[in-house]
């Protein structure tokens, strides 16, 4: 069983970076929402469970706020892809 401290990700050996556990380590000591989106930025599936991360600790009239943002995000990718424009 491999080990890292969270604190030493420097002291990775090069096995423990094939395991990516520095980058599991980075993940779990981001402290916030800015440092985990750079870590997760090239990764779909960790940028998904980041958003929902995120989603899940807002306050209410945040979530509300974030969901209209989403659904318009929604719309206006439906309506770019079914050819519809304002102009």
């Amino acid at each position: 069983m491999n080990v890292l401290y969270l604190d030493q990700t420097d002291l990775a050996t090069e096995e423990d970076k094939e395991n990516k556990l520095d980058y599991w380590a980075k993940l779990f000591k981001a402290t916030t929402w800015e440092e985990l989106k750079a870590i997760v930025k090239n990764n779909p599936y960790l940028e998904e469970v980041a958003k929902t991360m995120f989603s899940s600790n807002v306050i209410p009239q945040e979530k509300t706020i974030l969901e209209a943002e989403e659904r318009a995000r929604h719309m206006q990718r439906c309506m770019y892809e079914n050819g519809y424009d304002d102009g």
